[in-house]
């Protein structure tokens, strides 16, 4: 193996693995050429499969286990499993039935068509199906049980004229086990096929470097180099609305509410049921659903979300809430999740975000930013008109915390990490208290918004 020399007075970081020829997989861990330093966290993202994503502490340990079979599907990931994904001849899918039960699988193309339905009776375990003859275009395969319910989109780039066909090809028991929480080092399994393309990203403090298209084999060396981005091309990241057509077809594939950018949203307060769950039961349903529908909820693993709260509501069905989403160690605003749950969800409210750049650097100092504040105006509701407040050096607070922020244009919604700022207009100056909230642009010093937190005159 040839080690590739490269100067720099920077952190550089080095992949390496070992191939375990016992089993067809790979195991990685991160260091630096000097194997004594490990990043703070790196993720992971399998292009190749669906978007299969999964974020592993520094140092942690990655095995990739080259899917041949059945067998080799991660059993902590619930939901459902496509690949190749786009295709240009057959995609494979693979999910956990977890009662014996009849299982309906249909496609439905984006005019909303239905171009095939299949009832089978299933027992409880493993399955993987075969589907053949896509035409070209975008379809929603759906699996449907009392018990489950997945939904996820297929991209065919082939020109086909002929009917979709499906096949059981492999079938397999499977043990359930409880999603639990990974200790502070430990190995984490991640599906991958030999040719698959990776998307790696490592994060050091507040810096990040990412690699795209990774092919991984025994001549592989890569290495991660911390240079300040300054171009920021992908700076601010931007969620757009979606057609017409594809929100139809979307709709079709879940009983919950969406918005227009395809993912849960709802404003329905005011549901009435019967419930004899306890809390627990209530929690693994709400985080299960939400992980099994990924598609609208961005959650892909419920070690992911942290509740807020979990009450029953006069028997009748549990409110749950989670907290705002965490993505890159940063808090998401106004990313939480709230839902009701019966015996199974009634309702879902919200939804967490993915693929947002995170700048590797701030080119604005902290110093520049308190100054850029002074003698700025910040309006607020009094008890009987509009009031302003112009900020003096005395009323900066302390602890500028970092925050992603995003604002709704008129056809998308766009990501900002920003300083958030606390400001206090009373002479006192409580260090533990504050009058408003300021959000500053990291790379550019914008001020994008600002709210007050409780204001009585």
């Amino acid at each position: 193996m040839n080690y590739l020399m490269k100067t720099s007075i920077l952190l550089l970081l080095v992949l390496v693995f070992t191939q375990l020829f016992s089993q067809s997989q790979y195991s990685i861990t991160f260091f630096d050429q000097q194997l004594i330093k490990n990043p703070d966290s790196v993720q992971i993202i399998n292009t190749s499969y669906n978007q299969a994503e999964i974020m592993i502490g520094g140092i942690d340990t990655l095995i990739l286990k080259t899917e041949t079979n059945i067998e080799d599907y991660n059993r902590n990931i619930t939901g459902l499993a496509i690949y190749p994904n786009p295709t240009n001849q057959f995609v494979n899918f693979i999910f956990n039935n977890p009662i014996d039960d009849y299982v309906n699988i249909a496609l439905v193309d984006i005019f909303g068509k239905t171009v095939l339905s299949r009832n089978y009776y299933l027992k409880t375990g493993g399955y993987k199906f075969k589907l053949d003859g896509l035409g070209q275009g975008c379809y929603i395969i759906h699996i449907q049980s009392e018990n489950i319910n997945y939904a996820q989109k297929i991209v065919s780039e082939q020109k086909s004229n002929s009917k979709p066909i499906i096949n059981l090809t492999e079938q397999r028991e499977f043990i359930n086990q409880p999603n639990v929480l990974k200790s502070a080092t430990d190995n984490f399994e991640f599906i991958y096929n030999d040719g698959d393309l990776l998307k790696i990203t490592a994060f050091l403090g507040l810096k990040q470097h990412t690699l795209e298209n990774v092919l991984i084999n025994t001549d592989t060396i890569l290495f991660f180099d911390f240079i300040p981005d300054t171009a920021n091309n992908a700076y601010p990241s931007r969620l757009c609305k979606l057609d017409s057509l594809e929100l139809a077809a979307l709709s079709l594939a879940t009983p919950y509410p969406i918005d227009e950018y395809g993912l849960f949203n709802s404003d329905n307060y005011y549901i009435y049921g019967n419930t004899s769950l306890s809390e627990i039961e209530a929690l693994n349903i709400a985080s299960n659903t939400l992980v099994q529908n990924s598609l609208f909820s961005n959650v892909f693993t419920s070690i992911c979300l942290d509740l807020d709260y979990a009450f029953l509501y006069s028997n009748m069905y549990w409110k749950i809430g989670f907290q705002n989403q965490i993505y890159s160690g940063l808090e998401v605003r106004n990313s939480r999740i709230a839902m009701i749950v019966e015996d199974s969800v009634l309702d879902v409210d919200g939804h967490h975000f993915k693929d947002i750049f995170i700048p590797s650097t701030d080119l604005v100092p902290v110093e520049e930013i308190r100054e850029s504040l002074v003698g700025k105006v910040l309006e607020y509701y009094g008890l009987f008109e509009i009031e302003e407040f112009v900020i003096t050096e005395e009323a900066i607070l302390e602890n500028f915390d970092k925050v992603i922020q995003w604002h709704e244009k008129d056809n998308f919604k766009e990501f900002r990490v920003t300083r958030k700022i606390p400001i206090a207009m009373n002479d006192y100056v409580n260090k533990d208290y504050c009058d408003f909230y300021v959000f500053i642009d990291v790379l550019t010093g914008e001020l994008l918004d600002y709210y007050p937190t409780f204001i009585c005159k």
